[in-house]
């Protein structure tokens, strides 16, 4: 169970990002919309161990600072939702100190095993915004070695009880797209009792209570990017 407090300006923002977070995983300690109304329930709120912005980043830079300025919240990992995330809003955001930069729009399996991710360690980008910061950090290297660049902090990868063939990766990489058994089999031209057999070998080669869990030790493991 993951604690989390949102913030974002807008009421709608907030409602949307509570829906889509409601559920198994996830406990909103927390929705609110200003600076001050987060400090404050990050003063009253035990355990809260994720912050969810929607802020842009001039917003975000002072929510960063707000969280870093106190001791107790020094270490606590703030996401970006962003509405359309490019790779120069993800290179700034994640120098500002952002352990995540995702779209808004993800779907919910996606999302959770990100927050998961982060809750673990890692600082988790969308790949084709990854790709094109470590494009321009090298170009950028040749020409201005003190440039300074993201990094990307990794966890030891666990051990798996027993390797994933090529297929049940596949259906892996199916399942953190957030699709149904009936999609998978679709799209993989199998039937849905296949696709289930793969779902439990996934579950129990990993280890995992449910897919949610399988999609987020993926993650941590490098079989999957989000």
């Amino acid at each position: 169970m993951i604690k989390v407090i949102i913030t974002a300006e807008s009421a709608l923002s907030r409602r949307g990002i509570e829906l889509l977070l409601r559920g198994p995983g996830i406990e909103i300690m927390a929705s609110v919309a200003s600076l001050s109304a987060l400090v404050a329930e990050l003063e009253q709120q035990d355990g809260v161990e994720l912050v969810i912005s929607t802020a842009d980043l001039a917003h975000f830079a002072a929510l960063l600072q707000q969280v870093s300025e106190a001791d107790v919240f020094r270490e606590l990992p703030v996401v970006l939702l962003a509405e359309l995330p490019d790779p120069q809003t993800t290179a700034r955001a994640l120098r500002m100190g952002a352990r995540a930069v995702l779209p808004a729009e993800m779907r919910r399996p996606q999302l959770l095993a990100a927050l998961d991710a982060v809750s673990h360690g890692l600082v988790v980008t969308m790949p084709a915004e990854t790709e094109a910061i470590i494009s321009t950090s090298r170009s950028s290297a040749s020409r201005t070695p003190a440039l300074s660049t993201p990094t990307f902090a990794t966890n030891e990868v666990e051990e798996l009880l027993e390797p994933l063939t090529p297929r049940e990766q596949e259906v892996l990489r199916m399942l953190a797209l957030g699709l149904a058994n009936k999609e998978i089999a679709s799209r993989m031209n199998i039937s849905e009792h296949t696709v289930k057999f793969h779902v439990a070998a996934i579950l129990g080669k990993l280890g995992a209570a449910s897919r949610t869990e399988a999609v987020a030790i993926g993650i941590r493991n490098g079989l999957i990017l989000l």
